[in-house]
């Protein structure tokens, strides 16, 4: 069987890491990202193991934008089987009372609400077809806020 997927990113290092998974697994990719340099680089390294994959620049804070990957994926594949949400921020690394409203507003939009988008649009279609997988991470960056939160507060008063 044949798997169709999407991949979404903001951390250009991310991209990387499961290159050649998808060629050995025989799937067929939609890779979308913001960074075309990096999302480039991922879907030549998939076609250069002998896997299948398209770049899609993608801005995943644009709703119109994630649908319109959606649709892409399924008018050239007729589904969608499996989605790898991958798109979070770390933002500053500051103590939570430094930090600007702004900048929380960003790191919650991308973090929270842009992975909800991307679900928005990924789950019809699986549910559609009967089946398939979503898969949301937010790579290193929720273990490295923690690190920092731990570490402030191990600090001696």
């Amino acid at each position: 069987m044949q798997i169709m997927g999407i991949e979404t990113f903001t951390e250009p290092s991310a991209n990387s890491v499961k290159d050649t998974t998808h060629s050995r697994e025989g799937a067929k990719v939609f890779i979308a990202d913001i960074n075309a340099e990096g999302g480039e680089e991922t879907t030549q390294n998939i076609s250069d193991s002998g896997g299948e994959a398209y770049f899609v620049k993608t801005d995943i804070s644009q709703s119109i934008e994630i649908e319109a990957l959606n649709n892409n994926m399924v008018e050239r594949y007729d589904r969608l089987d499996c989605a790898f949400n991958n798109a979070a921020i770390l933002g500053e690394i500051v103590s939570v009372v430094d930090h600007t409203e702004e900048t929380w507003d960003h790191v919650l939009d991308t973090n929270l609400k842009r992975t909800w988008l991307c679900m928005k649009y990924q789950i019809p279609q699986i549910l559609k077809q009967g089946g398939g997988a979503v898969v949301n991470t937010t790579a290193t960056t929720g273990l490295q806020v923690v690190h920092v939160v731990l570490t402030q507060r191990a600090k001696p008063a």
